[in-house]
């Protein structure tokens, strides 16, 4: 069982047996807070934090108050408590961050992905990501199956997603999730066109720079630079001149324009990419197939 980190809840413990026959319900102990003993990730065993004796529920099962104290550390918490007149009884729990409890939720949220363009028709492998809604943690990362969909178990709140199909379709970056009891949700994409060339000697070069957890890199700069003519530095190294800039934007996407036939060096400082291309002769193509 999952517990929420750093929250006070109450667990149900037990069920407590007579110590003599081991099977008669002890219905009437005094479990005070000394009695319920708590190792928290592997540390030695301790009394628990939260003050409030245990109380009887039914059937020699007992209500046990815990506190923010209590599930503080992320990991395994064992609880054990051995009562005169009654066996010993131990629990075994598992503490989370609160992000991930809060995705565990009851709530079954479909998502289904579809297209503007072509009345409605669904988008099959689609990569959707679940942040909270401060947009600082990943809660979960799907695929969309043949039907186009994607379902998350989450709480009542509010989330954010992170629709991505490159090349493809746009989405709006990020979408906004609002979730309250059982949710079914539709998003739109738009079919992926690039911008057209300034001009007809020039080929836009295009594609998204993404992380290795999926997040698109913003405003991070993409260069391209080409040696006209090959002059040499006094090592004799090629000296690269012609730099060309472009600034990635908030799904990580660049558009860069180049000349068509042409050598470059394609350039992205910040994730350490670098490769020579050679611009074909046509209006537009995805970076990473050259």
């Amino acid at each position: 069982m999952e517990l929420r980190q750093a929250t006070a809840t109450t667990l149900k413990i037990g069920p407590f047996l007579d110590s003599t026959n081991g099977n008669d319900e002890e219905i009437a102990l005094t479990i005070n807070q000394a009695d319920v003993k708590l190792s928290k990730n592997g540390g030695a065993f301790a009394q628990k934090n939260d003050a409030v004796a245990c109380t009887h529920d039914a059937n020699g099962m007992y209500f046990c108050p815990i506190n923010v104290t209590d599930t503080g550390t992320l990991g395994r918490l064992q609880l054990i408590c051995h009562v005169a007149g009654a066996l010993f009884v131990w629990h075994d729990f598992m503490v989370i961050t609160q992000e991930e409890y809060d995705a565990l939720g009851a709530n079954a949220v479909t998502i289904t992905l579809k297209d503007t363009d072509t009345n409605g028709v669904i988008i099959p492998d689609v990569f959707v990501t679940l942040r909270n809604n401060t947009d600082d943690t990943v809660l979960d990362r799907k695929i969309t199956n043949e039907n186009g969909q994607v379902i998350f178990s989450l709480n009542n709140g509010s989330y954010k997603l992170y629709i991505r199909k490159l090349g493809n379709y746009t989405f709006t970056i990020p979408e906004a999730l609002t979730v309250l009891g059982d949710t079914v949700k539709e998003y739109y994409g738009d079919p992926f066109s690039p911008s057209a060339p300034s001009a007809p000697n020039t080929c836009i070069i295009y594609g998204w720079v993404i992380d290795a957890n999926g997040q698109a890199k913003i405003g991070i700069t993409v260069k391209a630079m080409i040696a006209i003519p090959p002059q040499l530095s006094a090592e004799q190294y090629a000296i690269l001149t012609e730099e060309v800039l472009a600034t990635t934007g908030i799904d990580g996407y660049f558009e860069i324009i180049l000349l068509r036939e042409e050598e470059y060096y394609l350039v992205i400082p910040e994730v350490s990419y670098a490769q020579k291309i050679e611009v074909p002769a046509q209006a537009s193509v995805n970076y990473a197939l050259l």
